[in-house]
């Protein structure tokens, strides 16, 4: 780590947003901001790549415009004057947010400029408070005020709206909202100016979409080990990574963006290993991410030469808790949108690789001296399988390896009908699928007995798919009774 680096660390352990965040302490997802209205020419320069020493010019600070809002009262939104000032909420992207920049992208991006003008400019949206015509109305009844002034908000890379802390509406509870670099150049700020929700707006201003979880439950709702990244029947939860700015927690000091993060901003260059499937087994010692060792190899890129879907990443991570505790390997699915249609910007997800002690937020890291294998491997080059040999507080040794990948067929559905329900079951169970659904109906002839399945035999499932059953009772008083 660099000496200039090094001497911003002091501020950022002593001090992440959505599209939305929610309050302080707990975050709640909300869409994107609607499309800004007025002819409003979206800025898109990336971010300064590749490594500081080689730039041909050094890395820029970006433009930006603070405006703090107040409000008239009158429709539905209530009076109010910003309790920050302008020149309060710029010293905070200056002081906070740029050196914090400065440390996780290794130098490569410095920040954004001060450009605050004033106190204040106050305007009356007529729109439903906190809804998307609300949100382009303050913004362009704000952008007008600046330019009746003389400031021309479309001339700033990033221009930030500042306003008191919102009524607690269900619409209204988000502490940060931004566009994505192609939508425009809005950063809106309620009431909350943290170095949490800086990191995560301008992360999205910059071009990243949230940062994930993934936990996987059986039909019971009993936790159960990962069968395969981002299965149907999994839980994804695509704000939930508490070791990226892009998730939704709260640990100090304020996490990094992951390390597909970091590559797809260029950030880390040189510090990503890729590794192919049916490449010899490699061993490699992993540097924890937040410690920014030079030369180092950060994270690792699994391909499998296969599918188009993005790699599996694995990378060091310190612990949510603790500086000096023994660090965290972390396993991610890389960028896939689960929505349909995809969403613009996918969400990296961590997988869960100890499911089973119920904590799905902060303790997934893989245990030393253990082991996951892509069970969702399916080239014919092999899949991978993953060990964590040993770690300490700052790197992790980690064998990468393809092991073969599975030909068997996907299971079929066996005839339950006329067993007895423990029979069903463990037939049902010895094909590699699951018991679902116990259904009952009156069935005379066949009491305890299954009468029907769902799916009917002979289909093929996934492994861990799901037979209902129904089985038959007597009626209520007897069989042995007409009625």
């Amino acid at each position: 780590m660099t000496g200039r680096i090094k001497a911003l660390l002091p501020m950022l352990l002593a001090v992440t947003a959505a599209i939305g965040l929610g309050a302080p302490a707990v975050g709640s997802a909300s869409p994107p901001l609607p499309k800004p209205t007025g002819g409003f020419t979206p800025h898109i320069a990336a971010p300064n790549g590749g490594d500081p020493s080689q730039l041909t010019t050094p890395p820029r600070l970006r433009s930006s415009l603070v405006i703090a809002v107040a409000f008239k009262g009158g429709y539905s939104t209530p009076a109010s004057f910003p309790d920050r000032t302008e020149a309060a909420v710029g010293a905070q992207i200056t002081d906070v947010l740029n050196p914090w920049f400065v440390d996780v992208s290794r130098g490569r991006f410095i920040g954004y400029s001060r450009g605050s003008t004033h106190q204040y400019v106050q305007v009356q949206p007529q729109a439903e408070l906190c809804s998307g015509p609300w949100l382009n109305e303050v913004t362009n009844l704000a952008n007008a005020a600046e330019r009746k002034m003389g400031t021309d908000p479309d001339n700033y890379d990033a221009v930030v709206y500042y306003f008191k802390k919102l009524p607690n509406f269900p619409a209204c509870n988000w502490a940060g909202r931004a566009d994505f670099p192609e939508d425009g150049n809005r950063v809106l700020l309620n009431g909350d100016m943290s170095l949490r929700v800086l990191a995560h707006e301008f992360g999205h201003h910059l071009g990243l979409g949230h940062a994930g979880s993934q936990s996987c439950t059986d039909n019971f709702g009993t936790a159960v080990p990962l069968f395969s990244p981002l299965e149907s029947y999994c839980q994804q939860n695509d704000y939930n990574n508490a070791y990226s700015a892009m998730g939704a927690h709260d640990p100090s000091p304020i996490r990094s963006y992951t390390s597909s993060q970091l590559a797809t901003l260029g950030w880390n260059p040189g510090a990503v290993t890729s590794i192919s499937a049916g490449a010899p087994a490699v061993t490699k010692v992993i540097s924890r991410l937040e410690d920014h060792v030079a030369g180092a190899t950060e994270a690792l890129a699994l391909f499998d030469g296969f599918f188009s879907d993005p790699p599996i990443w694995v990378e060091y991570r310190m612990p949510i808790h603790g500086l000096d505790n023994t660090g965290v390997l972390v396993v991610g699915a890389g960028e896939r949108s689960l929505a349909i249609p995809p969403v613009p910007r996918p969400a990296p997800y961590v997988l869960d690789m100890t499911p089973l002690d119920l904590d799905h937020v902060e303790d997934v890291g893989l245990p030393v001296g253990q082991s996951w294998t892509d069970p969702d491997g399916l080239s014919p080059l092999g899949k991978f399988k993953i060990t964590l040999n040993s770690a300490d507080s700052h790197t992790a040794s980690v064998t990468v390896q393809t092991v073969p990948s599975s030909t068997d067929p996907a299971p079929v559905v066996p005839n339950v009908i006329g067993d007895t329900i423990p029979a069903a079951t463990s037939e049902i169970a010895a094909a590699g699928l699951v018991t679902g659904t116990i259904h009952s109906t009156i069935d005379c002839e066949d009491i305890n007995r299954v009468v029907a399945q769902s799916p009917v035999a002979g289909v093929h499932l996934p492994l861990g798919g799901t037979v209902d059953i129904t089985k038959g009772i007597e009626r209520p008083g007897g069989c042995g009774i007409e009625q």
